[in-house]
């Protein structure tokens, strides 16, 4: 009886340990997963087939709360479209988050401007190569006199989402940032931006190819 007492003790201790181990590494591998996300907030891998659990999510908070914090986020002015298109969005891309990416936006919007001046290949990870060339002349219209201080406080600029656009594989989103003050007490920075991405292509990879100023 002791020696099967003793292979028992063995067995479960083996168990605890391996046990253990496992938790260990789910834990690593979730991590690493939250960690892999694009600079607009997105995970790099996407697997959904039927985007239903989302969609119900997505439609019973809608439902529930009257007062939608996604109204905080986007132009009032045209609501409706711009959630009935972000449900779309969603299908296409469940893990896509307007907050994450109006943040992560400003943070594009901050370095493009920085780099204005910069070499195209700088440029180009954040600029469509189609509008290159467009936005230097606008840059050259609208921008010479920003200095670093006034980039400094974008943070308090105000940042929201006035259309969603869906077309094939191409998602348009448009973004108007405004600040009083920006670079004089007379001036505000009023414009609205817009990124686009393809949703066909592995990366998750936004382009800014529109800048107009309102």
């Amino acid at each position: 009886m002791s020696g099967q007492l003793l292979e028992i003790i063995i067995f479960a201790t083996v168990a605890i340990i391996l046990c253990n181990k496992l938790i260990s590494l789910v834990g690593k591998t979730s991590e690493r997963t939250d960690d892999e996300q694009s600079f607009f907030g997105e995970k790099d891998v996407i697997k959904d087939i039927t985007y239903t659990e989302v969609l119900k999510d997505f439609n019973d908070f809608t439902q529930k709360n009257s007062l939608n914090p996604l109204e905080d986020l986007i132009n009032l002015e045209n609501k409706d479209l711009i959630l009935k298109n972000y449900e779309a969005l969603k299908r296409i891309l469940p893990e896509f988050n307007m907050k994450k990416f109006l943040l992560n936006s400003k943070k594009a919007l901050k370095i493009i401007l920085e780099n204005r001046e910069s070499e195209d290949t700088l440029l180009l990870k954040l600029i469509d190569k189609r509008y290159l060339k467009d936005f230097k002349k606008f840059s050259r219209e609208n921008y010479t006199k920003i200095n670093s201080k006034n980039l400094e406080n974008l943070d308090s600029m105000s940042s929201k989402i006035s259309e969603i656009c869906l077309f094939g594989n191409n998602v348009f989103i448009k973004v108007i940032y405004s600040k009083k003050d920006f670079i004089s007490k007379e001036q505000i920075f009023n414009e609205e931006w817009t990124f686009s991405k393809n949703t066909s292509l592995e990366n998750k990879i936004w382009f800014l190819n529109q800048i107009e100023k309102i």
